[in-house]
């Protein structure tokens, strides 16, 4: 069977070049506007929409090529993202700290509804999740603790508490910065 891909999984460097460019407009103009800060926001949810979407490619399909393709442009997708994140942290102290929590959420994300990729990724993630930190708050180094020994579940992946997990943060994200607009534009 064949899965229905209303968004080719080669639209990997298309997203890619979508999320640098949120990145890159955010580390100019981070203190300009709300909604810099909720692109950035959105940008990290996309990333983790991206890797489930080739993820799930790749679980639904019976096509070897179908399912070497997602894996590919998932990686793919990802050695384009992760230096744009390490180019986000080299602005400022400030900066690297909101990003590394982004960051940490999208692995959460991608924790929580067993993402297969993030075990080949994870590694090369770990370093960049503690090295940007002066000192590591305890909260946080608890939440990194969780990331690294977390073991996955042998049963069906729960997609739809992760969807409207994520549709909730979005949702919230989007009125409070709809709220803040009005409130600067008077």
């Amino acid at each position: 069977m064949t899965p229905c891909l209303p968004i080719p999984i080669d639209s990997s460097q298309r997203i890619s070049d979508l999320i640098q460019f949120v990145f890159t407009g955010f580390a100019e103009l981070s203190k300009e506007s709300v909604l810099n800060m909720s692109a950035l926001f959105h940008a990290f949810h996309l990333c983790q929409l991206w890797t489930v979407y080739c993820e799930e490619a790749f679980i639904n399909s019976s096509n070897e090529t179908v399912k070497h393709e997602a894996v590919a442009n998932v990686m793919d997708f990802w050695s384009r993202i992760t230096p744009a994140i390490l180019q986000l942290l080299s602005h400022s102290k400030m900066l690297a700290d909101m990003v590394n929590l982004h960051f940490l959420n999208t692995v959460e994300g991608l924790l929580e509804c067993d993402s297969i990729v993030l075990a080949k990724l994870f590694p090369m993630w770990h370093p960049i999740l503690v090295s940007y930190h002066s000192s590591i708050p305890s909260h946080l180094l608890i939440r990194l603790d969780f990331c690294e020994n977390y073991l996955p579940t042998d049963s069906k992946r729960r997609l739809v508490p992760w969807l409207k997990h994520i549709g909730f943060k979005i949702s919230q994200v989007e009125f409070q910065s709809s709220a803040a607009t009005q409130f600067y534009s008077v």
